[in-house]
């Protein structure tokens, strides 16, 4: 079974190139456009790794590590 990734990062670019080269190396990639989206994404699926960039639009990398902390259920990601 593949490791699963939750990625956030708001630009579609960047977004799209991680996000192929971590499924091209056998892992299993969740993506989210803001922290937002990667704390929802975190709740939904428990991935092995939450990767955030910091600066992001609606909710930084930097607020959503902090939510995910703040939540018992994800305080040890």
């Amino acid at each position: 079974m593949a490791a699963r990734i939750v990625y956030a990062e708001d630009e579609y670019d960047i977004r799209d190139l991680i996000a192929f080269s971590l499924r091209f190396n056998g892992f299993e990639v969740l993506e989210a456009r803001n922290g937002q989206e990667a704390v929802e994404l975190v709740l939904a699926y428990k991935p092995d790794l939450v990767l955030l960039d910091v600066r992001m639009w609606l909710m930084t990398g930097y607020e959503a590590y902090e939510m995910l902390k703040s939540i018992d259920e994800t305080k040890e990601l």
